[in-house]
């Protein structure tokens, strides 16, 4: 996948990853997630979305940067690793995306989890996909997920390793 990285297996066929980059060498414009199937070649993937405002104008576009692209199993939600708007670095933010069609359908909205001790980094979802768990300065966090509706998620979060970090799920409960 050119120009795209740091992304994460959904299932066992396809990829997702972002891209900090908004045009590739040939001024094409790139949309910052994109998904590849597996063995396709090196510009075998589609593009996905961008979280934006402004889409429709190079010009006047403002984008939120997104990294480390983390889908549910069941690819009913999405999570992202998030900058401001117009920000050139991820970390300040988690969006996570309700999927109600699968990828590659535009996620009709997002909601946000703010305020890491530090930056978010390498969100992993609960086989379940009702918790997801995610790293800041102050170690491993798991949150389990309430209403994901608003612009704010309900989220009931706690420090599960203090000074962890490459948080991964397997058969322990939370």
């Amino acid at each position: 996948m050119r120009f795209y990285h740091r992304g994460s297996w959904m299932g066992n066929q396809r990829f997702v990853a972002t891209t900090p980059n908004l045009y590739d060498y040939a001024g094409n414009v790139l949309d910052t997630v994109a998904v590849d199937p597996l063995g396709g070649g090196a510009d075998s993937y589609e593009t996905w979305f961008t979280e934006c405002t402004e889409c429709s104008s190079i010009q006047t576009l403002q984008k939120y940067p997104l990294d480390e692209a983390e889908l549910t199993r069941k690819r009913d939600k999405a999570v992202f690793v998030a900058g401001d708007l117009n920000a050139t670095r991820a970390g300040s933010m988690l969006f996570i995306h309700p999927l109600p069609q699968p990828p590659t359908a535009i996620p009709p909205h997002f909601c946000r989890i703010n305020g890491p001790n530090g930056k978010f980094t390498s969100p992993s979802w609960a086989p379940d996909g009702r918790s997801l768990a995610w790293v800041d300065r102050s170690g491993i966090w798991v949150g389990k997920l309430g209403n994901l509706d608003g612009g704010s998620c309900e989220v009931s979060k706690r420090l599960v390793v203090r000074g962890g970090a490459s948080p991964d799920w397997g058969p322990a409960r939370p």
